[in-house]
C-alpha cells in the first residue's frame, strides 16, 4: 500500500476509536511503517498506550525515534548557505530532544535522497508524498538547493555512517560531514575542489547578474 493509503486506515481507525491525531503526525506515522497496515496499526496502538488519544506529532518523533523534519530542512538548508555554525546547532538541538546522531544522520541522507529524487523529477512523487503542507515544503527545497550539494551531503554522509559501523563515534563523524560538506575549502579532496569552483561560479554569477541590472544604481553595484 502506498502511504496515503496507510494515512487513510490509520485516520478512520483514529475517528473510531475517538484518537485525536494531527495531519502531520498521521503522515509521518504512515510514512514509517514502509508499507504495512500491520506495523501502521501496531504502531498506533503503541502511541495511545504512551500518550493517551491525544497524539501530538512530537509523540510519534519520540516513539519512531526519528528527527523533526524542520530540523532535517534547517541542517540542509545550513549547509547549501556554507554556514558550518547552523549546520552544528541543529544537530547540537536534535541531541538536546533526547536524539542520537547515529539517527539524526540516517533521517538527514534519508531527507537528502528525497530531494534529489524531487530534483530529478521535478516533482514529488506519490511514494514520497505525506501532506500538501510537507510535499510543498520538500518541492520549494529541492528547487533552491543546489544538486550537487545534495550529491555531496550525500556522499559524506555514506562515509560518516561507514566510519561509525566500524565503531567511530556517530556524532563527531557527523559534525566532521556537516562541515565539510558546508565548507568544501576544509576538504583537501578533489570531489570538495568540484564543489568550491561550482560554489565560486555561482557567487560570480549572481554578482554579474546584479551588475549587469540596468535598475541597480551606481551607487549600490558591488565594488
Amino acid at each position: 500500500p502506498s502511504v496515503e493509503q496507510i494515512a487513510s486506515v490509520l485516520r478512520r481507525t483514529a475517528e473510531a476509536e475517538s484518537i485525536d491525531i494531527p495531519p502531520a503526525a498521521l503522515a509521518a506515522l504512515a510514512r514509517s511503517a514502509t508499507g504495512s497496515f500491520r506495523d501502521a496499526l501496531g504502531t498506533l496502538e503503541q502511541l495511545v498506550t504512551y500518550s493517551g488519544k491525544e497524539i501530538a506529532l512530537a509523540d510519534v518523533l519520540a516513539v519512531l525515534g526519528v528527527a523533526d523534519g524542520r530540523l532535517l530542512e534547517e541542517t540542509v538548508d545550513a549547509v547549501a548557505a556554507g554556514d558550518a555554525r547552523r549546520a552544528l546547532k541543529a544537530l547540537e538541538e536534535c541531541v538536546e530532544q533526547g536524539r542520537d546522531a547515529a539517527s539524526f544522520a540516517s533521517d538527514l541522507e534519508v531527507r537528502a535522497r528525497e530531494l534529489l529524487v524531487v530534483q530529478t523529477l521535478g516533482e514529488v512523487p506519490a511514494e514520497l508524498s505525506l501532506t500538501v503542507e510537507a510535499d510543498a515544503a520538500l518541492q520549494a527545497q529541492a528547487e533552491r538547493v543546489a544538486p550537487d550539494t545534495v550529491v555531496r551531503l550525500l556522499e559524506l554522509l555514506g562515509e560518516a555512517m561507514e566510519g561509525v559501523r566500524s565503531g567511530a563515534d556517530p556524532r563527531t563523524r557527523l559534525e566532521l560531514s556537516l562541515v565539510k560538506a558546508a565548507r568544501p575549502d576544509f576538504d583537501a579532496s578533489t570531489r570538495a575542489l568540484h564543489a568550491r569552483v561550482a560554489r565560486l561560479e555561482a557567487e560570480r554569477g549572481a554578482v554579474s547578474a546584479v551588475a549587469a541590472d540596468p535598475t541597480v544604481s551606481g551607487g549600490d553595484r558591488p565594488a
